[in-house]
């Protein structure tokens, strides 16, 4: 018979439990030391996590109340308002619904799971920070439309915004016949007057930022051109496939 999960997941913690004959089979079962293994090693992770404070922010208060939930705890806010070091916050005073406590050791286990999932959920939205990742829906979105040359290609393009307020122009190209060459996407006014250069596409996508002086009501229109190959020259083809004006 293999050792208790909730013996498992005190011994992760860091707990002195479990009887002799809990240890001695640890010690021959492979698969429940596989599993001892991961919980701690996650635990060590959630310990040794070091988020820069200035980078971070306060996670939602839906995580809070999905901890409290998890725990049976009452659900009215009891957590510090913002996180002022990079170590994972602990609760402060929280109260029980009940005074009826689980017992110890399903309660580690809830706790444990809990803490994974605050965890997870904190480590989710540092790597969204950092990379960049849109947290939101576009805020902009518009068909693209074919130049007669290029019937029955398509095109779409959104403005994103991450959550530090950074814009970023996202493409997506679609040509009935295999294009050759790259295709460069420029950013304009509706005379075509004064021209963005964003990027060329990959795989027939595109994710540009937009610089910070760009004012999308000035340059509203969005352009995918065909380059030559090899292209040196940075001016504009003059070869459009598909062209939308962003609604702005």
């Amino acid at each position: 018979m293999h050792t208790d999960p909730d013996v498992i997941a005190l011994l992760s913690l860091g707990e002195s439990v479990g009887d002799a004959q809990d240890h001695h089979h640890l010690a021959g079962c492979a698969g429940c030391r596989a599993q001892l293994a991961e919980l701690t090693r996650v635990v060590q992770i959630a310990q040794q996590l070091e988020v820069d404070p200035i980078v971070m922010s306060d996670p939602p208060d839906r995580v809070w109340d999905a901890v409290r939930a998890e725990l049976g705890l009452d659900t009215s806010p009891t957590f510090p308002p913002a996180i002022a070091s990079p170590a994972v916050p602990r609760p402060a005073a929280l109260v029980p619904r009940t005074v009826i406590a689980p017992p110890p050791r399903r309660r580690a286990q809830v706790v444990l799971a809990a803490a994974l999932a605050l965890v997870a959920a904190l480590g989710a939205s540092v790597v969204a920070q950092q990379s960049g990742a849109p947290t939101a829906a576009p805020v902009i979105r518009a068909k693209m439309n074919a130049l007669p040359r290029w019937a029955g290609s398509t095109g779409e393009a959104a403005v994103e915004t991450d959550a530090a307020g950074n814009r970023f122009l996202v493409v997506t190209l679609s040509t009935p016949a295999k294009l050759t060459g790259e295709q460069e996407v420029w950013m304009s006014d509706v005379l075509a007057e004064h021209m963005q250069a964003m990027g060329r596409l990959k795989d027939g996508k595109g994710r540009f930022p937009i610089p910070a002086d760009v004012d999308l009501r000035r340059s509203p229109v969005v352009d995918i051109s065909a380059e030559p190959s090899p292209d040196t020259d940075p001016d504009h083809s003059g070869v459009s496939i598909v062209r939308c004006r962003l609604p702005v």
